[in-house]
């Protein structure tokens, strides 16, 4: 199944990022240092979005940046969003590197849960509505997690199967260094 061969094909560069993002998400221990995190995530899922807006459409898929956006709401309701420069995201030219984006982001989710759970253990008493961007589908993670996986595993040319995992590779290298800049703002 080629979902399985875009794991292998992607799995030193999803390693790479966990290292990177793993140690700052340890050190939130206040609400202040996870609004930082959401607020300097927002402005790489933003232009992310954007790119990805005109390739795919999933039912019930909310944008990152729009769930990250509510759950800055949830914690400070108005929160003016600060928009980091020198963002770089992948470049979407075809609903291939589309569909590689979106295998890295809808993956994520499944992760997302235990992020969200280690959070919640580090915060204490937070709003439990602060963490769309970490658990968007609740309870149906795992079905839209094999939902996705089914169209993953669509009939693909080799090329088409080339620039998926391309696709995911970048979006996995470009949130790394995203995230490894982090250390430098961080309050």
């Amino acid at each position: 199944m080629f979902s399985d061969d875009l794991k292998r094909s992607t799995a030193t560069a999803h390693l790479e990022l966990e290292k990177k993002m793993i140690p700052h998400l340890k050190k939130i221990s206040a609400e202040t240092h996870y609004i930082r995190l959401l607020e300097y995530l927002h402005s790489y899922y933003e232009l992310l979005d954007k790119q990805l807006q005109p390739w795919l459409h999933i039912d019930g898929r909310i944008p990152d940046a729009e769930r990250i956006k509510n759950d800055l709401n949830q914690l400070q309701p108005g929160y003016p969003i600060h928009r980091y420069a020198n963002v770089i995201v992948p470049v979407v030219d075809s609903s291939e590197k589309a569909l590689g984006v979106l295998y890295v982001l809808e993956g994520s989710t499944l992760g997302g849960q235990i992020i969200k759970g280690m959070l919640t253990k580090q915060l204490g008493s937070i709003n439990a509505g602060a963490f769309t961007y970490y658990n968007p589908y609740g309870e149906s993670t795992n079905e839209k997690w094999k939902e996705f996986r089914e169209h993953l595993n669509q009939p693909l040319t080799e090329e088409q199967q080339r620039e998926v995992i391309a696709g995911a590779n970048e979006t996995f290298e470009t949130l790394k260094r995203w995230i490894s800049d982090y250390g430098s703002v961080e309050a």
